[in-house]
């Protein structure tokens, strides 16, 4: 009987979100897609960059006890 119910509400779910997909009729707004706009390029940025930050990390990978 649980197992019944479950699967009744599961499909009822799952209809009511598709109908609420189907029936949508949203007007809203979107931003238009601007395809002339530059840009930036991580690659140049991190290349025109001085005196970055290095890591450092002791390595204990080879420590014997």
């Amino acid at each position: 009987m649980a197992k019944t119910l479950l699967g009744i509400g599961c499909a009822a779910l799952i209809v009511a979100f598709v109908a609420g997909f189907a029936v949508t009729n949203s007007q809203a707004r979107h931003a238009p897609l601007l395809l002339t706009k530059p840009q930036p390029s991580a690659f140049k940025m991190m290349a025109s960059q001085q005196q970055l930050p290095s890591e450092h990390f002791a390595d204990y990978s080879l420590v014997f006890h």
